[in-house]
């Protein structure tokens, strides 16, 4: 085998370990090597708990803004960061998707006041939206 065969089989062998890694499952369990202390701090940190990590709904990331545009919120630019960590970490709590996901199916504006948890915020959040529709 010449010398240039031999660089080429490690450049492919190299390469296939490369994206056999990449093609990988990532390995959430990351915070395991975390002591419960640790881990408590730095989700403090982040304005969030250890129960954030574990989503009892992991359809909020559709859910929350589809509810956001049928109330015309549809720009997170009108959401104060703040808030909006509030609504997606509430969201991700609940465990009312499939009542959100049809009411989201239906026309017009649902019913969200009957079951949703972020109902204070989106009521509050929907009527600064009309105060400045009717300012502008």
């Amino acid at each position: 085998m010449s010398d240039t065969q031999h660089e080429r089989g490690v450049v492919v062998r190299t390469l296939a370990a490369a994206l056999a890694t990449l093609k990988a499952p990532f390995q959430p369990d990351e915070t395991a090597a975390l002591g419960a202390h640790e881990l408590d701090r730095v989700m403090h940190e982040l304005g969030m708990t250890c129960a954030d990590l574990d989503p009892a709904n992991p359809d909020s990331a559709a859910l929350l803004p589809a509810m956001l545009g049928k109330l015309g919120l549809s720009s997170r630019a009108e959401i104060a960061p703040a808030v909006l960590r509030d609504l997606e970490r509430t969201c991700s709590r609940c465990a009312k998707a499939g009542t959100c996901r049809s009411a989201l199916d239906q026309a017009g504006i649902p019913d969200y006041e009957a079951f949703c948890n972020n109902a204070d915020v989106l009521v509050s959040l929907d009527h600064a939206r009309l105060r400045l529709a009717r300012k502008g």
